[in-house]
């Protein structure tokens, strides 16, 4: 039996969304993980470049919040969702390409997670006001909440 669907869940470019920002939450969780165990285990990086590392990737949004931000507002939020996203997973592609060729190294770590916080700061901006885009004000509460409800989730994943 299936069950018939409901509310925003019959509106496919919500669903769209709803989706690619799931999948983009997981990806970021799982880079969250995945970059500093490519330092510790591939390279054996010290507490201090460790540190650096986790800078590295917050750098962005000090660097660029703002700027990003009056940039987004002011072109169409969906191009600048998808770029982010590719931009990030070749990014993360790069770390065990690099590694399998021997070529990994922290500088290298570095560089992406200084472009995946900027890719991240893109794709946060434009996600946000994309709802109200894409649903009618109506429709806004409960996209909301389906959204939020999706990243809870993903967040949520990263305690375990």
């Amino acid at each position: 039996m299936r069950l018939p669907l409901t509310g925003l869940w019959q509106h496919a470019d919500f669903v769209r969304l709803w989706i690619g920002s799931t999948v983009s939450g997981i990806g970021s969780q799982i880079t969250f993980l995945a970059l500093p165990l490519a330092a510790v285990l591939a390279l054996d990086a010290t507490p201090l470049q460790m540190g650096l590392l986790a800078a590295a990737g917050s750098i962005p949004a000090l660097m660029f919040g703002l700027g990003t931000g009056v940039w987004v507002d002011r072109v169409k939020k969906r191009p600048v969702m998808i770029a982010a996203d590719y931009g990030r997973a070749f990014l993360i592609c790069t770390v065990p390409i690099a590694a399998v060729f021997h070529l990994l190294n922290i500088w290298h770590l570095y560089f992406v997670a200084f472009a995946m916080g900027a890719f991240s700061r893109l794709f946060t901006v434009a996600n946000r006001p994309h709802a109200p885009d894409t649903v009618g004000r109506d429709e806004l509460v409960e996209a909301n909440g389906k959204l939020e409800v999706g990243r809870s989730s993903v967040r949520e994943s990263r305690a375990y």
